[in-house]
């Protein structure tokens, strides 16, 4: 029923109709608890126009409900607006009276061909369909369109007796017609098929779509083989296997390659990459792969020794025998510091070493975390060479041939290739950390956290200092000891920025994948040094702790750098050499009469620089010109 000056019209908007789709013939179930109310309640649910959102929405339906005849209705409320009322008009006007409900299929079943009435047993052998029931599905909007799946319902499918009651008018639908949503068939005559035919012919269709199914399976594990066959230095087998094994479709393989390709997204996939799903690397316990290997201790680390064993199969070697830690988890430590203490227990006269830990009624989620310096040689964009395997010489070409302008029949002066090399050399770094026993059962926040931030994470500080300021014994040489360009910017202005990129522009190197790095301090005094007398923008714009726009290159700050230096060149050719991985060694034994667990992390790495010349850096940047 229509209430112009209400601006509401009572409706049916679906039905038990049997309707077409793709994949089968589909019936909506009716029945009390089919149909699920969650987006019905409050506010309704949104009117459309021909299911387009685009459109606008043109009311809400409220009151929606199952009815005794096997029809769901509501009241259609419209807005005020002027496109809104036009509508209004046209169904007063008997215009507009057909609607379409929009859903999503929670669970359906087949129905046996043997019990399905005649009218139903003709349309699906007619489709080629099987016939299913959906018996939880949830609307989600009612539209108004002009050609309707289901014909028995719509606006004006209900009027009022003289006795003042609603009255079902006679709707006749047809028993074969049936529109499609997505494409319009040509429905044949009557085929005068048996029951035994149609299943037949159903059998056949299920057979020809599994064989078609099989194929596009098979066709997809072949085009990943034979891209990864290709791209075989940028794509490692594992994550080939994982593709595969996955079910990742083809196109989103060859974008993944692509990027890689055009990243060299080798060079920074560690070896211990596994690849876990965010699933996997929260269920990942650094605790329990520390109890593992304390005697006695019962712990299921089956998950954390199945990766182990993963990365050391992949390096084939055998390691020092701790627990080998993916750089799934060694990331999201980074990305997430959670920093560990010292000899950390949980005894009452000892809550700095480790009682403020105790699960209690403190708040662990609020837990204070040791701040430590910020790490950018990665972000910078420092590369990864994982899995090495003994010393490693990486090639250099420092001179190549010399082009002459000659007479004729004159020969050209002999020019020489000179050639280099860069050299990796292992070189170890280790972190330790003691706590009680009795600490990793009560811990609150999980110790996981702990060992994660202050092992890794200690690590992972160590070794991008090192880039920078390395002294080159028993760590890596850093930047500043590898003879890179220097440039005197003691009172730094727009003119002694650009010094930084002519010295590396001199030698061929400037990219626009440079970068600038330097201290909080040089970052501040930069940010308040305009390019320009009294113009608008400083020399760093951005936050100082932020990714920012320095003379049109990236810049970072970070307390690793010493004070007064500031560095600028292409990041990309700072080679990081990882032999192995993070690995956890654990001492049960030393301090075991105690209940203290000794846990020592080691990694091996090394630090090269492929072309000094791609660098230049400045000693003394203390004040504004």
């Amino acid at each position: 029923m229509v209430r112009p000056e209400e601006r509401t019209i009572d409706l049916a908007f679906s039905s038990e109709q049997p309707y077409a789709q793709r994949w089968g013939v589909e019936i909506l179930d009716h029945s009390p608890g089919a149909m699920r109310t969650t987006r019905t309640g409050g506010d309704g649910l949104p009117i459309l126009r021909e299911h387009q959102p685009a459109l606008g929405i043109f009311g809400r339906l409220k009151d929606v409900k199952l009815c005794d005849d096997k029809k769901a209705r509501g009241t259609a409320v419209f807005s005020r607006r002027q496109d809104a009322q036009e509508v209004l008009q046209d169904i007063e006007d008997g215009i507009i009276t057909d609607v379409s409900v929009g859903y999503q299929v929670h669970h359906m079943q087949e129905m046996d061909v043997k019990k399905l009435p005649p009218d139903l047993v003709e349309m699906a052998a007619r489709e080629k369909l099987p016939v299913y029931r959906i018996t939880d599905w949830e609307p989600f909007e009612c539209s108004l369109v002009a050609a309707p799946a289901d014909p028995t319902v719509g606006v004006g499918r209900s009027k009022v007796t003289d006795e003042g009651t609603v009255k079902e008018e006679e709707v006749k639908p047809p028993t074969i017609t049936v529109v499609p949503k997505e494409e319009k068939r040509t429905m044949s005559e009557n085929t005068g098929k048996t029951l035994a035919e149609y299943e037949e012919d159903l059998k056949a269709e299920r057979e020809k779509a599994s064989k078609t199914a099989k194929e596009s399976a098979e066709q997809r594990v072949a085009g990943i083989y034979q891209l990864a066959k290709r791209f075989r230095q940028f794509v490692p087998d594992f994550i080939v296997e994982k593709a595969v094994s996955e079910g990742m479709a083809l196109d989103e393989f060859q974008k993944m390659v692509l990027a890689r390709v055009e990243t060299g997204k080798p060079v920074d996939t560690p070896i211990a990459e596994l690849g876990l799903s965010n699933q996997e690397i929260r269920r990942y316990s650094m605790s329990k792969a520390i109890l593992s290997q304390c005697k006695g201790s019962n712990v299921d680390a089956s998950f954390e020794k199945a990766c182990s064993d993963e990365i050391r199969k992949r390096l084939g070697e055998p390691g020092r025998g701790g627990i080998l830690v993916p750089q799934d988890i060694v990331d999201r430590t980074q990305a997430h510091p959670r920093d560990g203490r010292r000899d950390l227990s949980v005894a009452l006269t000892g809550d700095s070493a480790g009682g403020y830990l105790r699960g209690t009624d403190h708040l662990g989620s609020e837990f204070i975390d040791l701040l430590r310096n910020r790490l950018v040689s990665r972000a910078a964009g420092a590369r990864i060479l994982s899995g090495l395997r003994g010393n490693v010489s990486i090639p250099t070409r420092s001179a190549g041939a010399t082009s002459y302008w000659v007479a004729e029949g004159s020969a050209p002066t002999e020019g020489a290739n000179t050639f280099g090399t860069v050299a990796l050399t292992p070189r170890n770094v280790g972190a330790y950390v003691a706590y009680t026993r009795q600490l990793l059962l009560q811990s609150n926040p999980s110790i996981d956290a702990l060992v994660s931030g202050d092992l890794a994470l200690s690590l992972a500080t160590a070794i991008d200092l090192a880039v920078f300021h390395g002294t080159g014994t028993l760590q890596p040489l850093g930047l500043d000891g590898q003879g890179i360009g220097t440039t005197t910017a003691t009172s730094v202005n727009y003119t002694k920025m650009l010094d930084f990129q002519t010295d590396v522009a001199a030698a061929n190197a400037l990219t626009p994948g440079c970068a600038y790095v330097t201290t909080p301090t040089v970052a501040a005094i930069l940010c308040t040094q305009p390019k320009f007398t009294n113009g608008p923008s400083p020399l760093w714009e951005g936050g100082i702790l932020e990714s920012a726009n320095v003379c049109g290159f990236r810049g970072f700050a970070t307390n690793q750098i010493t004070a007064g230096y500031m560095f600028f060149g292409d990041f990309s050719q700072v080679l990081i050499g990882e032999w192995g991985v993070l690995e956890l060694l654990v001492d049960p034994y030393t301090e075991g009469k105690t209940g203290i667990i000794n846990v020592i992390a080691f990694q091996t790495v090394d630090v090269a620089v492929r072309y000094a010349a791609a660098f230049s850096y400045s000693t003394s940047v203390t004040a504004p010109a």
